[in-house]
Formats: structure tokens, sequence, C-alpha cells
């Protein structure tokens, strides 16, 4: 905040700074003279990853996998078929080429869905009166149906997760 030419209100400049990162936003030092552009305070990385990083605010992994939508800019689409991964983002531009999530979507399928159908499958068996091959293929039928609904927005969460973890651009 400029109180006058020169002079600067540190303390309205920090509370408007800390508002603006609990955001997300970029935070930007006053224009220099001549330049015309202003120039970020709380960015490491090269001035082409801060202008993305200003052109599309961060997206929650979490939001992006649930809609299975770019990391980036989360309103492209990610996948161009069940699970094939498109080459590029259409709405930013983002490639998605190099990709890969391998096996950690299935593996945490594996594991939450053995953690929460192999208990529902046995408490069916031993409390009503089923033939025995009644609750395996109850359990079977419940953990190809939550695998097929669920693998997408897994996949989509590993690749965000990704994209917020990279190392550059």
């Amino acid at each position: 905040m400029v109180l006058a030419e020169g002079f600067y209100d540190v303390e309205a400049s920090r509370r408007r700074d800390d508002a603006l990162r609990r955001r997300h936003l970029p935070v930007l030092y006053p224009r220099q003279e001549g330049s015309g552009q202003a120039l970020p305070l709380n960015c490491s990385r090269t001035s082409e990853a801060t202008d993305m990083q200003t052109r599309f605010p961060p997206v929650s992994p979490l939001a992006a996998a649930l809609g299975c939508k770019c990391p980036r800019c989360g309103r492209g689409a990610l996948f161009r078929g069940f699970l094939t991964v498109s080459e590029r983002c259409d709405v930013c531009g983002l490639e998605l080429s190099k990709v890969d999530s391998g096996d950690g979507p299935a593996v945490f399928l594996i594991f939450i869905l053995g953690f929460t159908v192999v208990p529902v499958t046995l408490w069916l068996g031993f409390s009503f009166d089923l033939p025995a091959w009644a609750p395996v293929a109850i359990g079977a039928v419940l953990v190809i149906a939550i695998s097929a609904v669920l693998l997408r927005p897994a996949k989509a969460l590993v690749v965000a997760l990704q994209y917020r973890g990279r190392r550059s651009g």
C-alpha cells in the first residue's frame, strides 16, 4: 500500500500478502519503473511457470480427481477413453502424455475394497442362511462394480497429486 511516492505501509502490505497467500493467489511486488509488469514475491519458479500460476489458480487434487479434470486448470478432460489419459489438455494445453500413474490406483482400490467388502461378505455368510456360493458371488459383484466406478477417479487423483508434487514446470 502506497502512502506517498516512495513510501509504503508495511503492515497493510503484509496483511494483504497474507490474505492472498491463504487464498493461494500470487503475491505481487509493486510495478517497477519502466517495466510495466508486476513481479511475484512468493514464487521460486521461472517466470513462465509464474505466468501459468497467475493464469491458472491452484486446483484441489481431490476436486480434479472427482471430476476427472485437468490438474492444472480443473476444466479440461483428463481422459479420452475409460482409462486412457489424453495427450494434452484441451483448455490449458498441459502436456499429459508423460503422466504415468502405474499400478497405484489399482493397489489403493485393492486395499480399500478388501478392507470393506470382505467383512460385509463374511457378515452376509454368517448372518443369513445362504448357500456357500452366495456371499462369494455378492462380494465379487460388489468388488467389480465399485472398482469400475472408482478406478477413474483414483487414477485422476494419482495424476493430480503427481502434478502438484512436480519438480519443474
